[in-house]
């Protein structure tokens, strides 16, 4: 049976704090538009330079929105940072962490289509990275205490991750 505290450790163990990104490799959104929205800009300014273990589940939670606007390499570099937070504060009254992210592991469009974007960005996980992620999806869908998305978790579970 997976437990939040299982999903955590799996998390952690697969994903190194490794150099994170840089400023530009945050977004492929490009420089111009960080100039004038400053909404990206603050995203931007509160993920830079920081490790996927130093983005506390305030800074998360604040920006889990925008989780759709990370390039690539910054998906696969702060997911963890946003399963974690997701786990964090599931029970939370007005966190979106949760729904944001799960709708980000979900390789289907909104139509029921597949999502070409989200496979591109899933490929680039490892097995260990997979597992961890296959393992909070499962906690997910079975934690009681979690009423809705369970849903899209179980989608995205058969949708690409136990595959």
């Amino acid at each position: 049976m997976t437990t939040a505290e299982n999903s955590k450790q799996l998390i952690v163990e697969a994903f190194p704090a490794s150099k994170p990104p840089r400023r530009t490799e945050i977004t492929d959104m490009g420089r111009e538009r960080e100039m004038v929205d400053d909404e990206v800009r603050e995203f931007i300014d509160a993920f830079v330079g920081k490790r996927w273990t130093e983005l506390n589940d305030d800074i998360v939670r604040e920006n889990s929105l925008n989780i759709a606007l990370l390039s690539e390499k910054a998906f696969k570099y702060y997911l963890p940072a946003f399963l974690l937070t997701s786990l964090n504060q599931r029970s939370l009254s007005g966190s979106n962490a949760l729904p944001f992210t799960l709708s980000n592991l979900c390789p289907f469009d909104s139509e029921g289509e597949s999502n070409d974007r989200s496979l591109s960005r899933f490929k680039l996980f490892n097995k260990a990275q997979k597992r961890a992620i296959r393992s909070f999806l499962e906690f997910v869908v079975m934690d009681k205490s979690i009423i809705y998305r369970t849903e899209e978790a179980q989608s995205a579970l058969d949708g690409f991750w136990r595959k």
